[in-house]
């Protein structure tokens, strides 16, 4: 498929016009994803509604959109949603001779409408990360602080040790693009770094970010996790998969 096949265009109040559109990393790796694996209809048409640049460098990241599409019956499908490039979530696993507990983080989530939300650290792939595992371990250093002389083992892929797939997970197919890494990093602790960790905050200022830790032993966290607050679904999803690679590694023992 190519670009100028389609019928692309900007609404006016946009923030961006076709040629940045067609310049962005974001928009060429959607389009060239739809032309190889994309459902049996005909891409015709691709309407921005919104633009969303940040990073160093600053690029394009996120796009509102209305997709057209032609079906086999011949009609036209209208499809809205949002356009964004890839995304890691790792799950932080600390053990201080006590037992694994799992260091979550705690911030303020505008569209949940909501004060706190409860999540692994996460976040979108940056251009200037050398693969999804370097941009695990570089979110999980800017929202949990207090990490530095911990002894890590390697970032585990959650998604393939526990089911096998080599493939990021789809986070919402319905309205938009976004694949997450699910991640998983084992620390040893001492129980003073993990107290000290228990008071950091973290998140980027340039970001108006801002985290706090909440740790909780492993063995509860399915139960705990909702007791704390909203929790976000890709949290939960991520402690089962871990839960699950951690029978994968038991048998084979």
């Amino acid at each position: 498929m190519s670009v100028t096949e389609l019928d692309i265009t900007c609404a006016p109040d946009a923030g961006v016009n076709v040629d940045a559109v067609l310049r962005s990393r974001l928009f060429r790796q959607w389009i060239n994803q739809f032309s190889q694996t994309g459902p049996n209809t005909n891409l015709t048409g691709v309407r921005i509604k919104g633009a969303f640049s940040w990073g160093e460098p600053k690029e394009i990241k996120m796009l509102q959109v209305a997709v057209t599409t032609l079906g086999q019956n011949g009609r036209e499908v209208l499809t809205a949603g949002i356009l964004r490039d890839p995304t890691v979530d790792i799950l932080t696993v600390l053990d201080d001779g006590s037992g694994p507990h799992v260091a979550f983080v705690r911030q303020s989530r505008t569209l949940a409408a909501h004060d706190w939300v409860l999540s692994n650290p996460a976040g979108i792939i940056d251009s200037s990360d050398a693969s999804p595992i370097a941009a695990a371990i570089r979110e999980r250093g800017e929202e949990l602080r207090g990490t530095d002389g911990i002894k890590w083992g390697p970032v585990i892929n959650l998604t393939e040790a526990a089911t096998g797939s080599t493939r990021p997970a789809l986070v919402s197919p319905g309205m938009t693009n976004e694949v997450t890494w699910y991640m998983a990093a084992e620390g040893v602790v001492t129980p003073a770094q993990l107290a000290e960790l228990r008071r950091q905050s973290g998140g980027l200022d340039i970001e108006n970010e801002k985290t706090e830790p909440v740790v909780v032993p492993l063995e509860d966290a399915l139960i705990t996790l909702p007791q704390c607050g909203l929790v976000d679904g890709k949290t939960l999803c991520s402690v089962s998969l871990y839960e699950r690679y951690l029978r994968f590694r038991q048998k084979q023992r």
